[in-house]
């Protein structure tokens, strides 16, 4: 018996898009419900994102399969449950999954008709889930190998909200710029096989948020094999503030154009001297002395 259930509350694209080319700035709610339970070889993979938000999913295994899942993927917008309706523009991201999977790996052979008959699957059991957060700068994951067999609860959550001044906005002086959220994993399984969790946090130490300036905080490495009972919930919150001075133009005797903010250097090139406002210095005599 296989049940399976798609929906998509919520879809705000630019008109005339083919489907697999969606516009970067689309906002949409996404749902979908799943119920599978069989015998034989199963095989998936689930790769959902919703800006710097990102959850990966995936498994295998021959043998008897029990799996029941809730994904929700949300990207600036948000849904009402009791009025069954979306809005969108409210700056929010959220990626949440609920599962429950019970397997026993066995080796399966399939016959297709009187002349044909495959040899056995024998698959051990594989599922694995990551969940990535990059404004929050943390990805946790758990992943299970080799299984004979497994019961598991996995609850993976990732959350980001911004809020920003509008640049264009000449009367804001200062621009302010706020984003918070968090990201979450609980795991509770039984199973035997190996099994895996792992933790990479990483911060910031400097003002841009590139590889030179980015540091592990956090690490988890965990590994096990054999027959366990595991339970783990970790979480991690963030809430950050950023307060950017405008620049008067121009910055004259202060460190003129090299003291401007990189963003505002680019479209404005300078000789030096000329516009970049180096403080004049009175010369001991004239340049081009008057002749008599």
């Amino acid at each position: 018996m296989r049940l399976f259930a798609v929906t998509i509350i919520l879809a705000l694209v630019m008109i005339g898009v083919a489907l697999g080319d969606l516009a970067t700035d689309a906002q949409f709610i996404y749902k979908m419900d799943q119920s599978v339970q069989g015998t034989g070889f199963h095989n998936y993979r689930e790769n959902v994102s919703a800006d710097g938000l990102r959850l990966n999913n995936a498994g295998h295994g021959s043998g008897s399969y029990n799996y029941e899942a809730k994904l929700s993927v949300v990207k600036q917008a948000k849904y009402d449950e009791l009025a069954d309706a979306g809005s969108s523009g409210t700056g929010e991201r959220n990626i949440s999954y609920d599962e429950s999977v019970d397997y026993t790996f066995a080796p399966e052979k399939f016959s297709f008709g009187k002349t044909f008959s495959s040899g056995a699957f024998n698959s051990l059991g594989s599922e694995g889930t990551s969940i990535r957060n990059n404004r929050g700068l943390m990805t946790m994951d758990a992943r299970f190998d080799s299984i004979k067999t497994m019961s598991t609860n996995l609850f993976a959550n990732a959350y980001w909200f911004n809020s920003s001044d509008d640049p264009t906005n000449l009367d804001l002086d200062p621009l302010n710029s706020v984003d918070k959220g968090y990201t979450k994993l609980n795991v509770d399984s039984a199973f035997t096989g190996k099994g895996h969790i792992g933790v990479l946090g990483l911060e910031k130490s400097g003002p841009n948020t590139n590889a030179k300036n980015l540091q592990i905080a956090n690490l988890v490495d965990e590994d096990y094999l054999g027959t366990y009972n595991m339970q783990k919930n970790m979480s991690q919150t963030f809430n950050w503030k950023w307060t950017r001075e405008r620049d008067d133009w121009l910055p004259c005797c202060s460190g003129g154009f090299a003291d401007m903010n990189f963003e505002d250097q680019k479209p404005f090139k300078s000789a030096k001297g000329v516009f970049d406002c180096t403080c004049f210095k009175v010369p001991t005599q004239a340049q081009f002395p008057r002749v008599y």
